[in-house]
């Protein structure tokens, strides 16, 4: 009897721990499947060639097609964003535009490369260091991106191969 007992125990200890590893991970499958259709808006200066470099390189990398572009310059005049919120003139910052959320300068960053995933997503332990102590770094790039690496007279032309991941007129998602 005690032996009938110790295998039931064993049976039902292992369907227990079977029906909670396929919940876990039903549940997880169902966030990637919601997550890789969202798609996030990444404000940037358009005059700038640092920030026409990095939105290549994040193109190159996006391998779930989550971003979406848009100058600066352009988020305004298309509604994206309200007057005010970035100076257009001389926008410093990267924005991220995440549904009714908004991350800039190092927490933008830091999203990017969680979103890119492996081995980008490291990035995330500077999570730990706090945001006004990132951003001290992420002000002094920005403040003297135009005079290391130059700027342009006009915004980034897409070619067409990447036009569908611009936001090229007001409406468009």
């Amino acid at each position: 009897m005690e032996k009938a007992l110790l295998v039931f125990k064993r049976y039902f200890n292992k369907t227990i721990i079977e029906a909670r590893w396929r919940f876990k991970m039903s549940c997880y499958l169902n966030v990637m499947k919601i997550s890789t259709k969202k798609e996030y808006i990444v404000v940037f200066d358009g005059v700038c060639n640092l920030c026409n470099s990095t939105v290549k390189w994040i193109i190159k990398r996006d391998r779930n097609d989550v971003f979406r572009f848009v100058s600066a310059q352009q988020a305004v005049e298309f509604g994206i964003l309200r007057e005010g919120v970035i100076n257009i003139s001389e926008p410093d910052s990267v924005i991220i535009l995440d549904g009714d959320k908004i991350y800039n300068k190092s927490d933008a960053a830091i999203f990017i490369a969680v979103k890119l995933g492996f081995p980008y997503n490291l990035a995330s332990v500077f999570r730990i260091v706090p945001a006004m102590l990132r951003n001290v770094a992420y002000n002094y790039v920005a403040r003297n991106r135009y005079k290391w690496f130059g700027k342009k007279n006009e915004c980034m032309i897409p070619t067409p191969q990447l036009q569908s991941k611009f936001i090229t007129q007001p409406g468009q998602k």
